[in-house]
Protein backbone atom coordinates (compact mmCIF):
# COMPACT_ATOMS: atom_id res chain seq x y z
CA UNK A 1 0.00 0.00 0.00
CA UNK A 2 3.13 2.23 0.63
CA UNK A 3 4.39 1.63 -2.71
CA UNK A 4 1.12 2.15 -4.40
CA UNK A 5 0.93 5.24 -2.66
CA UNK A 6 4.12 6.50 -3.40
CA UNK A 7 3.49 5.75 -6.76
CA UNK A 8 0.90 7.61 -7.77
CA UNK A 9 1.68 10.46 -5.26
CA UNK A 10 5.33 10.96 -7.45
CA UNK A 11 2.65 10.76 -10.73
CA UNK A 12 0.66 13.43 -9.28
CA UNK A 13 3.57 15.73 -8.51
CA UNK A 14 4.82 15.81 -12.28
CA UNK A 15 1.14 16.19 -13.38
CA UNK A 16 0.88 19.05 -10.86
CA UNK A 17 4.29 20.94 -12.30
CA UNK A 18 2.63 19.90 -15.71
CA UNK A 19 5.25 17.89 -16.99
CA UNK A 20 2.88 15.95 -19.34
CA UNK A 21 4.77 13.90 -21.30
CA UNK A 22 6.48 12.91 -17.76
CA UNK A 23 3.49 12.42 -15.95
CA UNK A 24 1.45 10.33 -18.39
CA UNK A 25 4.55 8.02 -18.65
CA UNK A 26 4.44 7.61 -14.76
CA UNK A 27 0.64 7.40 -14.83
CA UNK A 28 0.95 4.48 -17.30
CA UNK A 29 4.07 3.14 -15.42
CA UNK A 30 1.31 3.17 -12.11
CA UNK A 31 -1.52 1.60 -14.07
CA UNK A 32 0.42 -1.49 -15.15
CA UNK A 33 2.24 -2.03 -11.67
CA UNK A 34 -0.88 -1.45 -9.98
CA UNK A 35 -3.53 -2.57 -11.85
CA UNK A 36 -6.02 -2.68 -8.96
CA UNK A 37 -4.36 0.09 -6.62
CA UNK A 38 -5.98 2.23 -4.94
CA UNK A 39 -5.71 5.38 -7.36
CA UNK A 40 -6.76 3.80 -10.50
CA UNK A 41 -9.72 5.96 -11.58
CA UNK A 42 -7.68 9.42 -10.45
CA UNK A 43 -4.62 7.66 -12.19
CA UNK A 44 -6.80 7.01 -15.18
CA UNK A 45 -8.36 10.66 -15.41
CA UNK A 46 -5.28 12.37 -15.17
CA UNK A 47 -3.51 9.88 -17.73
CA UNK A 48 -6.48 11.03 -20.38
CA UNK A 49 -5.82 14.80 -18.73
CA UNK A 50 -2.01 14.55 -20.08
CA UNK A 51 -2.92 13.43 -23.43
CA UNK A 52 -5.59 15.70 -24.35
CA UNK A 53 -3.32 18.27 -23.56
CA UNK A 54 -0.41 16.53 -25.46
CA UNK A 55 -2.61 16.10 -28.52
CA UNK A 56 -2.67 12.28 -28.64
CA UNK A 57 -6.82 11.83 -28.91
CA UNK A 58 -6.32 8.37 -29.50
CA UNK A 59 -4.48 7.62 -26.20
CA UNK A 60 -6.90 9.97 -24.27
CA UNK A 61 -10.31 8.14 -26.00
CA UNK A 62 -8.46 4.78 -24.60
CA UNK A 63 -8.12 5.89 -21.23
CA UNK A 64 -11.46 7.53 -20.82
CA UNK A 65 -12.57 4.81 -22.25
CA UNK A 66 -11.41 2.40 -19.64
CA UNK A 67 -12.53 4.67 -16.72
CA UNK A 68 -15.63 4.63 -18.70
CA UNK A 69 -16.24 1.58 -18.16
CA UNK A 70 -15.33 1.70 -13.62
CA UNK A 71 -18.71 2.89 -13.92
CA UNK A 72 -20.12 5.15 -11.26
CA UNK A 73 -17.54 7.07 -10.19
CA UNK A 74 -16.75 10.79 -9.07
CA UNK A 75 -15.32 11.45 -12.76
CA UNK A 76 -18.01 9.88 -14.85
CA UNK A 77 -19.73 12.88 -16.06
CA UNK A 78 -16.58 14.72 -16.79
CA UNK A 79 -15.35 11.70 -18.45
CA UNK A 80 -18.39 10.60 -20.34
CA UNK A 81 -18.97 14.35 -21.45
CA UNK A 82 -14.79 14.16 -23.29
CA UNK A 83 -15.27 10.96 -24.02
CA UNK A 84 -18.78 11.34 -26.29
CA UNK A 85 -17.19 14.23 -27.58
CA UNK A 86 -13.82 13.40 -28.89
CA UNK A 87 -15.09 10.05 -30.57
CA UNK A 88 -17.63 12.13 -32.74
CA UNK A 89 -15.12 14.29 -33.69
CA UNK A 90 -13.16 11.14 -34.26
CA UNK A 91 -15.63 9.60 -36.24
CA UNK A 92 -15.72 6.57 -33.78
CA UNK A 93 -19.84 7.08 -34.16
CA UNK A 94 -20.61 3.46 -32.44
CA UNK A 95 -18.82 4.21 -29.05
CA UNK A 96 -19.86 7.70 -29.47
CA UNK A 97 -23.61 6.80 -28.93
CA UNK A 98 -23.04 4.05 -26.28
CA UNK A 99 -20.96 7.49 -24.34
CA UNK A 100 -24.17 10.00 -25.05
CA UNK A 101 -26.50 7.26 -24.12
CA UNK A 102 -24.52 6.74 -20.96
CA UNK A 103 -24.01 10.10 -20.64
CA UNK A 104 -27.64 11.26 -20.88
CA UNK A 105 -28.55 8.54 -17.87
CA UNK A 106 -26.14 10.49 -15.31
CA UNK A 107 -26.41 13.88 -16.11
CA UNK A 108 -27.21 16.10 -13.30
CA UNK A 109 -28.39 19.23 -15.49
CA UNK A 110 -31.03 19.78 -18.19
CA UNK A 111 -29.11 21.41 -20.96
CA UNK A 112 -26.83 17.72 -20.51
CA UNK A 113 -29.06 15.46 -21.10
CA UNK A 114 -30.57 17.58 -24.08
CA UNK A 115 -26.96 17.55 -25.47
CA UNK A 116 -26.12 13.75 -25.22
CA UNK A 117 -30.00 13.26 -26.16
CA UNK A 118 -28.80 14.68 -29.36
CA UNK A 119 -25.39 13.12 -29.45
CA UNK A 120 -26.98 9.67 -29.05
CA UNK A 121 -29.29 9.77 -32.18
CA UNK A 122 -27.02 11.54 -34.53
CA UNK A 123 -24.02 9.11 -33.74
CA UNK A 124 -26.48 6.24 -34.53
CA UNK A 125 -27.80 7.22 -37.31
CA UNK A 126 -24.07 7.61 -38.70
CA UNK A 127 -23.19 4.34 -38.65
CA UNK A 128 -26.13 2.02 -37.63
CA UNK A 129 -28.07 -0.58 -39.37
CA UNK A 130 -31.97 -0.62 -39.32
CA UNK A 131 -32.37 -2.81 -36.21
CA UNK A 132 -30.50 -0.42 -34.40
CA UNK A 133 -32.25 2.75 -35.79
CA UNK A 134 -35.06 1.11 -34.74
CA UNK A 135 -33.94 0.10 -31.31
CA UNK A 136 -32.65 3.85 -30.48
CA UNK A 137 -35.92 5.29 -32.01
CA UNK A 138 -38.39 3.25 -29.41
CA UNK A 139 -35.20 4.26 -26.71
CA UNK A 140 -35.61 7.76 -26.99
CA UNK A 141 -39.43 7.55 -26.57
CA UNK A 142 -38.52 7.04 -23.23
CA UNK A 143 -36.54 10.31 -22.48
CA UNK A 144 -38.18 12.86 -20.37
CA UNK A 145 -35.85 15.65 -21.62
CA UNK A 146 -35.06 16.13 -25.20
CA UNK A 147 -34.63 18.77 -28.12
CA UNK A 148 -37.23 18.10 -30.65
CA UNK A 149 -35.29 18.22 -33.57
CA UNK A 150 -33.28 15.44 -31.90
CA UNK A 151 -36.91 13.56 -30.88
CA UNK A 152 -38.17 14.23 -35.04
CA UNK A 153 -34.68 12.99 -36.56
CA UNK A 154 -35.16 9.87 -34.50
CA UNK A 155 -38.81 9.38 -35.59
CA UNK A 156 -38.09 9.91 -39.34
CA UNK A 157 -35.16 7.57 -39.61
CA UNK A 158 -37.63 4.90 -37.76
CA UNK A 159 -40.50 5.56 -40.22
CA UNK A 160 -37.66 4.97 -43.50
CA UNK A 161 -37.01 2.06 -41.93
CA UNK A 162 -40.33 0.52 -41.78
CA UNK A 163 -41.01 1.86 -45.17
CA UNK A 164 -37.67 -0.30 -46.69
CA UNK A 165 -39.08 -3.42 -44.60
CA UNK A 166 -42.79 -2.58 -46.26
CA UNK A 167 -44.14 -1.93 -43.24
CA UNK A 168 -45.97 1.41 -44.67
CA UNK A 169 -48.73 0.96 -41.97
CA UNK A 170 -46.07 1.55 -39.15
CA UNK A 171 -44.15 4.00 -41.43
CA UNK A 172 -47.49 6.18 -42.02
CA UNK A 173 -48.44 6.15 -38.03
CA UNK A 174 -45.14 8.10 -37.66
CA UNK A 175 -45.11 10.42 -40.61
CA UNK A 176 -48.80 11.45 -39.42
CA UNK A 177 -47.30 12.52 -36.45
CA UNK A 178 -44.01 14.12 -37.97
CA UNK A 179 -46.67 16.35 -40.65
CA UNK A 180 -48.23 18.60 -37.89
CA UNK A 181 -45.11 20.58 -38.42
CA UNK A 182 -43.73 21.30 -41.87
CA UNK A 183 -41.03 23.46 -41.68
CA UNK A 184 -38.35 21.07 -41.49
CA UNK A 185 -37.10 18.92 -43.74
CA UNK A 186 -38.88 15.54 -42.01
CA UNK A 187 -42.20 17.45 -41.16
CA UNK A 188 -42.32 18.18 -44.94
CA UNK A 189 -41.65 15.08 -46.45
CA UNK A 190 -43.70 13.82 -43.55
CA UNK A 191 -46.85 15.48 -45.28
CA UNK A 192 -45.79 14.45 -48.12
CA UNK A 193 -46.10 11.28 -47.84
CA UNK A 194 -49.55 11.80 -46.34
CA UNK A 195 -50.60 13.31 -49.44
CA UNK A 196 -49.31 10.29 -51.87
CA UNK A 197 -51.17 8.11 -49.87
CA UNK A 198 -54.36 9.74 -50.51
CA UNK A 199 -53.47 9.71 -53.77
CA UNK A 200 -52.30 6.05 -54.52
CA UNK A 201 -55.86 5.46 -52.34
CA UNK A 202 -57.77 7.13 -55.50
CA UNK A 203 -59.04 9.91 -53.20
CA UNK A 204 -57.88 12.46 -55.22
CA UNK A 205 -59.81 15.46 -54.00
CA UNK A 206 -58.79 15.12 -50.53
CA UNK A 207 -54.74 14.62 -51.78
CA UNK A 208 -55.01 17.90 -53.76
CA UNK A 209 -56.45 19.86 -51.32
CA UNK A 210 -53.64 18.71 -49.23
CA UNK A 211 -50.81 19.85 -51.65
CA UNK A 212 -52.64 23.21 -52.19
CA UNK A 213 -52.62 23.57 -47.74
CA UNK A 214 -49.04 22.78 -48.50
CA UNK A 215 -48.45 25.17 -50.62
CA UNK A 216 -50.26 27.52 -48.30
CA UNK A 217 -48.13 26.82 -45.51
CA UNK A 218 -45.09 28.71 -46.50
CA UNK A 219 -42.83 25.95 -45.96
CA UNK A 220 -39.15 26.54 -46.83
CA UNK A 221 -38.74 22.89 -48.09
CA UNK A 222 -39.13 23.61 -52.00
CA UNK A 223 -38.06 20.13 -52.62
CA UNK A 224 -41.15 18.41 -50.80
CA UNK A 225 -43.41 20.99 -52.23
CA UNK A 226 -41.92 20.52 -55.67
CA UNK A 227 -42.47 16.76 -55.14
CA UNK A 228 -46.11 17.49 -53.80
CA UNK A 229 -47.14 19.84 -57.36
CA UNK A 230 -45.68 17.33 -59.67
CA UNK A 231 -48.35 14.33 -57.53
CA UNK A 232 -50.77 17.35 -58.23
CA UNK A 233 -49.87 17.07 -61.56
CA UNK A 234 -50.60 12.98 -62.17
CA UNK A 235 -53.75 13.61 -60.06
CA UNK A 236 -54.80 15.72 -62.56
CA UNK A 237 -53.35 13.41 -65.29
CA UNK A 238 -55.57 10.59 -63.71
CA UNK A 239 -58.67 12.40 -63.44
CA UNK A 240 -58.46 13.31 -67.35
CA UNK A 241 -57.22 16.71 -67.04
CA UNK A 242 -54.11 16.16 -69.52
CA UNK A 243 -53.59 20.21 -70.23
CA UNK A 244 -53.71 21.05 -66.22
CA UNK A 245 -51.35 18.03 -65.69
CA UNK A 246 -48.92 19.76 -68.52
CA UNK A 247 -49.38 22.83 -67.13
CA UNK A 248 -48.70 22.08 -63.62
CA UNK A 249 -45.67 19.87 -64.43
CA UNK A 250 -44.32 22.51 -66.31
CA UNK A 251 -44.53 25.35 -63.70
CA UNK A 252 -42.28 22.88 -61.57
CA UNK A 253 -39.43 22.73 -64.17
CA UNK A 254 -39.23 25.96 -65.36
CA UNK A 255 -39.86 27.70 -61.74
CA UNK A 256 -38.20 25.26 -59.52
CA UNK A 257 -34.05 24.69 -58.55
CA UNK A 258 -31.63 23.75 -57.72
CA UNK A 259 -31.07 22.12 -61.20
CA UNK A 260 -29.40 18.83 -60.02
CA UNK A 261 -31.65 16.99 -57.77
CA UNK A 262 -33.62 15.24 -59.36
CA UNK A 263 -36.84 17.50 -59.47
CA UNK A 264 -36.47 19.16 -63.03
CA UNK A 265 -35.81 15.75 -64.39
CA UNK A 266 -39.02 14.06 -62.18
CA UNK A 267 -40.94 17.19 -63.98
CA UNK A 268 -39.84 16.97 -67.82
CA UNK A 269 -40.11 13.08 -68.05
CA UNK A 270 -43.61 13.41 -67.20
CA UNK A 271 -43.93 16.25 -69.96
CA UNK A 272 -42.22 13.96 -72.49
CA UNK A 273 -44.66 10.73 -71.00
CA UNK A 274 -47.48 13.35 -72.19
CA UNK A 275 -46.44 14.02 -75.76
Amino acid sequence: MARDSLSYAAAQKLYLDNKTQEAAASFSAYLKNYPSGHYQNDALFFLSDCYIRDGKEAEAIESLSALAEQGRTQYQERVLERLSSMCYKSERWEMAAKSYRQLYDVSSEAASRKSAASGYVASTLKYADDDAIVAMADDIEKFDVMTEIARRKARHAKAQVMLRRGDEQAAMEIFEVLSAEVKSAEGAEARYRMIEAEYKAKRYDKAEKMVYELSDSNTPQNYWLAKAFILLGDIYFDKGDSFQARATYQSVADGYSPADDGIIEEAKSRIAKLN
